[in-house]
C-alpha cells in the first residue's frame, strides 16, 4: 500500500477500476423501487457487534412517568408532554451523572464532552426515513423546555425542512451501499469524534448525541434489540418498547 502511494500507483489504478466496474454493474441492476433511500441507508449503517458490548434488558414501572405527564399537560397547553420527552429527560440526567465518562474516542483516545447529547431517532413518513434528533444538555433544561425542543425539531423533520439531514442522507439516493458504507463511516467519524463539521455534506458536529433513544412501541412490539449503528458513534443506544399492562410483584 505505502509503496503504491510514493512510487508506483499500479495496484490503485487496479484497484479503482475494479471498483469502478462492480459500481456500474451494481448500479445497472440496482431496483430502484426495492432499494430506496432509506434501505440503502439501513445496509450501510447497521453493524453487528465487534467490540465488547453489553446488552441490558430492563423492565420498568411507567405508571408515575405516565401520570406525571398527564398532569404537566393538564397543567400547561404551549407544547403535548409525551411519556418519549420524560425518558429523553431522565436519559439526559443519567448521562449527566456519569459525566465524568462522557465523551468521544478520536484516534483511539478518550476526550471528554464538555456538552451531553441525547439523540431521539424519529419516524418519518411510515418508515420511509428515521431522522435523528438531537438535544444538548437537557439536564439544564425543563421538561417542558425539553419537549418544546424536540416537537419543534420533529416537526421541521416531518414535514421535510431539515435541510441538514437531506443533504447527509442524499448520496444514498444513487450510492451502492458498499461504498456509501466506508465513506459514512469516515464522513461522521471527523463529525461526531474530531469535531469537523463538513457542510456541504450536511454533517455538523453535534449532529448526533451520546445516547440515542430509539422507539418501537409504535410498531406493536414490547421489546427488541435495536441493530448498532456505527455511523453515530454513540456510547449507548436505548430501544423503547410499547407500555402494557403486566402483574407485578411489590
Amino acid at each position: 500500500m505505502i509503496y503504491g502511494i510514493f512510487i508506483d500507483a499500479t495496484f490503485w489504478k487496479l484497484y479503482a477500476v475494479i471498483v469502478l466496474i462492480y459500481t456500474i454493474y451494481v448500479v445497472s441492476i440496482k431496483n430502484s423501487r426495492e432499494n430506496t433511500k432509506r434501505k440503502t441507508l439501513l445496509i450501510s449503517t447497521w453493524g453487528q457487534p465487534s467490540d465488547p458490548t453489553s446488552t441490558i434488558i430492563n423492565d420498568y414501572n411507567m405508571e408515575k412517568a405516565m401520570a406525571y405527564a398527564k398532569q404537566l399537560n393538564e397543567q400547561q397547553k404551549e407544547v403535548h408532554v409525551t411519556v418519549t420527552h420524560v425518558f429523553t429527560h431522565a436519559t439526559a440526567w443519567g448521562a449527566y451523572k456519569m459525566r465524568r465518562d462522557i465523551g468521544r474516542l478520536p484516534f483511539g483516545t478518550f476526550k471528554y464532552s464538555k456538552k451531553i447529547g441525547v439523540t431521539v431517532l424519529v419516524d418519518v413518513e411510515g418508515g420511509k426515513d428515521l431522522v435523528p434528533i438531537t438535544v444538548w444538555d437537557g439536564h439544564k433544561m425543563s421538561i417542558i423546555e425539553l419537549a418544546k425542543e424536540i416537537s419543534g425539531k420533529v416537526d421541521r423533520a416531518k414535514k421535510g425542512k431539515d435541510e441538514a439531514h437531506k443533504k447527509a442522507t442524499a448520496s444514498a439516493n444513487f450510492m451502492p451501499s458498499f461504498i456509501a458504507e466506508p465513506i459514512g463511516f469516515a464522513l461522521t467519524y471527523l463529525a461526531a469524534n474530531c469535531g469537523i463539521s463538513i457542510p456541504a455534506m450536511g454533517l455538523r458536529a453535534n449532529n448526533f448525541g451520546h445516547i440515542i433513544i430509539t422507539n418501537v412501541g409504535g410498531m406493536g412490539f414490547s421489546s427488541a434489540h435495536a441493530p448498532l449503528c456505527p455511523v453515530v458513534h454513540s456510547m449507548g443506544l436505548l430501544c423503547c418498547g410499547t407500555i402494557e399492562k403486566r402483574p407485578i410483584v411489590d
